[in-house]
């Protein structure tokens, strides 16, 4: 439900996954035909499903993929992967998985009610350590500078909460980076058509470009919100 996201306006919140033997036979082709140690998955949510994850990771191990190449990555939601018993952690790690992507967002609770994330702090607290105990890496994502009111003092405010609490949650993931098992991403909160976040975005008085040349400036890695403290 995130509502800064465009996935609700580009995907309707739905999913359809190929079915896994598929995806193996185009992996096992990439490794005959031409030499391929690693494949990265860009999939949304590739872990929404826990039985197609099963059987896929089962299907690489069957046909020995798993001594030739290493995969990874993929994108999941930390609340959805705590529910991965240690069983389906194990094939994972065992089937050549190393790396997920993981939208942590934020270290501030209030954000992530915010954004509608359906997620706690502690969830990813608690993925982390659950990933590290597998040895699979993780690259945690995270974000600030959210529209939150038309009162300039109560945004800035609030975006100094939730940066010190991000920052706060990230300075714990610093252990885990040392040991080569945590990456981090910080962007920048940008406006996206269609989303909720966006709409309120306009409220507070956010200009959109009026072509698509306008659009190309906007960009996770830079600041195009009025909104955010100078400091930040």
């Amino acid at each position: 439900r995130c509502n800064f996201c465009e996935e609700q306006v580009v995907y309707n919140r739905k999913w359809t996954g190929l079915y896994p033997e598929r995806i193996v036979d185009e992996i096992d082709y990439l490794v005959r035909r031409h030499g391929v140690n690693g494949i990265a998955f860009h999939d949304s949510n590739f872990f929404v499903d826990k039985r197609r994850v099963e059987l896929f990771c089962k299907e690489i191990i069957k046909r020995g993929l798993n001594k030739k190449m290493r995969w990874g990555n993929a994108n999941g939601r930390a609340k959805q992967l705590l529910n991965y018993e240690d069983k389906l952690w194990e094939l994972m790690y065992e089937s050549g998985l190393r790396l997920i992507l993981i939208g942590a967002e934020s270290g501030d609770q209030q954000t992530l009610d915010f954004i509608m994330k359906d997620q706690t702090v502690q969830d990813t607290i608690s993925y982390a350590q659950k990933s590290t105990k597998f040895g699979i890496k993780t690259i945690f994502s995270f974000f600030i500078g959210l529209p939150w009111d038309a009162d300039t003092s109560k945004t800035t405010e609030l975006i100094n909460k939730e940066f010190n609490a991000t920052l706060k949650l990230i300075e714990g993931l610093v252990p885990l980076s040392r040991k080569g098992l945590a990456r981090i991403i910080l962007s920048n909160y940008t406006p996206y058509p269609g989303s909720l976040m966006y709409e309120k975005s306009l409220e507070i008085g956010f200009k959109p470009p009026n072509d698509l040349e306008g659009w190309s400036k906007y960009l996770l890695e830079k600041q195009t919100t009025f909104w955010v403290p100078e400091q930040i």
